[in-house]
């Protein structure tokens, strides 16, 4: 889909021959894909957004528990990004199989990001929260908690999180108190790389304390590097 837009305004399938191995939603050139209504909508072949928009709900309309499902066999990438944009604006993306976003953002402005197998973050590509991952999730690239929001957020991934030595993970602090400051909530993390962090009208002292990353399997955590 190259220049135009796909909107989905009702319960829709979208099913291109999924029997053909070379079966693909492409988005390129600013073609955009959009969910805009109420009632699930099922994606029956991979996607891949080379440098469109793929959309559930709208940013001045964003709706309420939207819903998008990528069903295709398990052992295949559902979605893949190398460049564009993909908004969730506080809806959901399920997808069977992996999500490598090879570029671009993805941002789930409170939405939930669902795979069956890996959400893979490469380097070169961005993915904002707030939000949740229901899943696994290797991060390479850049990982901004709170998005464009004004307040501190939460980033949960249900599952691993581990980070590479290319991986960032950026939040801003305005205060000390657990309210004050980003948060990523995980269940397992293996972490290299490096955390962000930006202070916003507030100046650290000594002895002020905060902690960004909770592994709920062992307690909080640090990364490599503090940038």
């Amino acid at each position: 889909m190259a220049g135009g837009s796909f909107d989905v305004t009702v319960a829709a399938t979208v099913d291109f021959d999924p029997g053909s191995p070379l079966s693909k939603l492409i988005l390129q050139n600013g073609g955009a894909f959009r969910k805009l209504f109420d009632a699930p909508t099922v994606i029956k072949i991979p996607v891949e957004n080379n440098g469109g928009t793929f959309e559930i709900g709208l940013a001045s309309f964003p709706g309420a528990g939207l819903l998008v499902q990528i069903d295709v066999p398990a052992n295949t990438t559902g979605y893949a990004q190398t460049a564009g944009s993909t908004f969730l604006h506080g809806n959901t993306l399920q997808v069977v199989g992996d999500v490598r976003e090879l570029g671009g953002t993805i941002a789930l402005s409170n939405g939930t990001l669902e795979a069956t197998g890996m959400v893979h973050i490469l380097q070169g590509a961005t993915l904002d929260g707030p939000g949740a991952i229901v899943g696994s999730v290797t991060n390479a690239g850049l990982i901004r908690v709170r998005g464009d929001d004004n307040v501190a957020g939460t980033l949960a991934v249900t599952n691993i999180y581990s980070q590479r030595g290319t991986g960032v993970l950026f939040i801003i602090a305005t205060g000390n108190a657990p309210d004050r400051y980003d948060r990523l909530q995980v269940h397992n993390a293996l972490l290299d790389g490096a955390l962000r962090v930006e202070f916003s009208n507030y100046s650290p002292q000594v002895g002020d304390r905060g902690r960004p990353v909770h592994d709920s399997s062992i307690g909080w955590l640090g990364l490599g590097r503090i940038l």
